[in-house]
């Protein structure tokens, strides 16, 4: 068996290999510059308010992937639904369901593409972001030509069959 091998003193190398294998779970290592976690996964996305009360979404698509590489995570979803109702929920509409909770550093830009279609007159969202140790996404649209995006909230979305169309991908740091 070999158990050690050393590589050239003067950085010359060249090591050939058949991919890089990580253990299903994470074997922590002290060195900064160690990649020693890499996980793929999937997860259910869904609507939510910020107070559900009697809110429902009826999805028909939801789909989320994930790539986590050490600390970071790059996330894509796909959200339809087929049905919305609502009289006692309020606030922004959100994208709940994320794999892991965004780490706690205020005031980090957390990049997220955003493509949506038939929600309500003037509410598809056009940018989206991820505040800090959450795990949902808060989506916006633009109030007016002049104005700055504000928060989607419980009259964005519509009901009918395949509505609130959402595609997102994008990433994010973890603690």
């Amino acid at each position: 068996d070999v158990t050690a091998v050393y590589m050239a003193q003067d950085s010359g190398a060249l090591v050939h290999t058949a991919g890089i294998q990580f253990p299903a779970s994470q074997v922590a290592n002290g060195g900064a510059n160690v990649l020693d976690d890499y996980e793929e996964g999937s997860f259910t996305p869904s609507y939510t308010l910020a107070t559900a009360g009697d809110s429902s979404f009826t999805e028909d698509r939801e789909y989320g992937r994930y790539t986590k590489i050490g600390r970071q995570v790059f996330f894509q979803i796909y959200i339809r639904t087929d049905g919305y109702s609502n009289s006692s929920g309020s606030g922004n509409l959100q994208v709940s369901g994320l794999p892991f909770a965004s780490d706690s550093t205020a005031y980090i830009f957390r990049p997220i593409t955003v493509a949506a279609s038939d929600f309500a007159s003037n509410n598809n969202p056009i940018s989206a972001t991820l505040a800090n140790n959450v795990q949902y996404i808060l989506l916006y649209k633009r109030a007016d030509a002049n104005d700055s995006d504000v928060l989607l909230d419980e009259n964005s979305p519509v009901t009918g069959t395949n509505k609130n169309e959402l595609y997102l991908s994008g990433s994010y740091n973890i603690s």
